[in-house]
């Protein structure tokens, strides 16, 4: 998934799962592997979507410093 050209997380068997950032871990979500091999991310467990989108705003400008 993307948000402003930068990629901030994705789908992964059923799972959103976002990248660990300093905004994202405040949250205390659990840490999960997309896929084997692949770097740990957070399991998003929000179901209203104006939390969503304000989580990911915050993980979005993380990633742009």
């Amino acid at each position: 998934m993307y948000c402003d050209k930068i990629i901030f997380g994705g789908i992964y068997d059923n799972r959103f799962l976002i990248k660990k950032t300093k905004s994202s871990k405040e949250y205390g979500f659990k840490g999960q592997l997309p896929y084997p091999g692949g770097r740990m991310m957070y399991l998003v467990d929000i179901e209203n979507p104006d939390e969503i989108k304000e989580l990911v705003l915050q993980v979005c400008a993380d990633l742009k410093k």
